[in-house]
């Protein structure tokens, strides 16, 4: 079995970026997750919200650190 690969997108990214990968992977048996880091679940056309301002890299590592928590096994990391 192939193990999960966890995507992390950029600062002014979205998961998006790894879609064109995503489908080369699941084509070959894998599973990726990328998740939206908080506030970036948008169209990266707009203007950031405001709350964005406020995030810090503790509040990002949270985040992921949870992520990684609800899956089935320790992860691949995929940046």
């Amino acid at each position: 079995m192939k193990p999960v690969l966890f995507a992390i997108h950029g600062l002014w990214a979205t998961p998006a970026c790894f879609d064109g990968l995503t489908a080369r992977l699941a084509a070959d048996g894998h599973n990726m997750v990328a998740p939206a880091l908080p506030f970036h679940d948008r169209d990266p056309l707009l203007p950031p919200l405001p709350e964005l301002g406020g995030v810090t890299i503790e509040d990002y590592a949270s985040f992921l650190v949870a992520e990684v928590a609800g899956l089935p096994e320790p992860p691949v990391l995929v940046g």
